[in-house]
Order: C-alpha cells, then sequence, then structure tokens
C-alpha cells in the first residue's frame, strides 16, 4: 500500500488528499478502459 508511505507525513489531509486524487486517477483510468472496450460510437442508450 503506496498509502502507508503518506500516512508518515503529519496532516491527516495531506494522506486523505492523496488518497482521493489517486482513487480519482483509477476511476478515471477505469472509466476510459471500459469506453475504449466499447465500440466507437457511444449510443445514449447503452444496453448492458
Amino acid at each position: 500500500m503506496q498509502s502507508a508511505d503518506f500516512a508518515k507525513f503529519p496532516g491527516d489531509t495531506i494522506t486523505k488528499g492523496y488518497d482521493e486524487l489517486h482513487f480519482g486517477v483509477l476511476l478515471f483510468r477505469l472509466v476510459a478502459d471500459a469506453c475504449s472496450a466499447l465500440p466507437t460510437k457511444i449510443e445514449p442508450t447503452v444496453e448492458d
């Protein structure tokens, strides 16, 4: 866990902010990968 390394620094707000930012990046990449797997033209109604 990389978050454990940042936990050593003083200030929980810094660690919390980093965790949220890192999660946002992972979530963005996950969505980007999912979109790239779909056909190039994304329909308004996506079939499950």
